[in-house]
């Protein structure tokens, strides 16, 4: 569970603890809190991603119920499977290997890759991220792939892989970069806009001739 919240980019977990006839609240901090997790692997998304076999590997049964997980949370699974079997460090925001979808093979760059984040900005509509990498490796982002996103590496738009839990992921070279995620208006999007502008446009003007024909004959008369 700490593995995933760390993936998240979460620093703080709340847990309610049953103690006797209330719940007593703990607070637990992250070792660390990334926006990015680094690999020197990329592989096709687990074949059959239950976590059931994962979560008895690494003795964790007695914390999620088996039947839940089968029958109403099936997710769950899924998830603790890709956490586990990304094989993330407990120290550092690095990775065994980060899954990617539609990923025809494994990837290796034979590199054992760190990374530091320089700084992190949150903005409405951007994110800004200064990280410097060790190795040439492939880093997976705390951020949601969504098609009309513009992901920008050092002002150079590139396209970002989706990992297994539709986060984005993409290729870095070593050295110090500049990521940043914005969005940006899709075609029929743009379309709407446009349309939606030429109707304003269109109000305005037939508002504009009424009131001057009215006033013309208020005028005349």
């Amino acid at each position: 569970m700490l593995l995933g919240m760390a993936l998240l980019n979460v620093r703080y977990v709340l847990l309610k603890i049953p103690g006797g006839s209330k719940f007593v609240t703990w607070q637990l901090e992250m070792p660390y809190h990334s926006p990015i997790i680094v690999s020197g692997t990329i592989e096709p998304p687990l074949d059959s991603p239950t976590g059931i076999d994962l979560m008895e590997r690494f003795r964790m049964g007695p914390i999620l119920n088996h039947e839940l997980i089968r029958s109403q949370v099936p997710q769950v699974g899924e998830a603790f499977a890709t956490v586990l079997g990304m094989g993330v460090s407990k120290k550092r925001p690095v990775a065994e290997r980060i899954f990617i979808r539609d990923l025809a093979r494994p990837v290796s760059l034979e590199t054992n890759p760190d990374v530091r984040v320089i700084s992190h900005h949150v903005y409405n509509q951007r994110v800004e991220l200064q990280v410097d990498v060790t190795q040439d490796c492939y880093a997976r982002l705390a951020y949601t792939y969504y098609p009309h996103i513009d992901l920008l590496v050092d002002g150079v738009r590139v396209e970002p892989h989706e990992t297994a839990g539709h986060f984005m992921a993409l290729y870095l070279t070593a050295g110090e970069h500049e990521v940043v995620i914005q969005p940006y208006l899709s075609t029929l999007r743009r379309g709407l806009l446009l349309a939606s502008i030429l109707a304003l446009l269109g109000t305005a003007w037939s508002f504009f001739n009424r009131r001057q024909q009215r006033l013309c004959r208020d005028h005349l008369g």
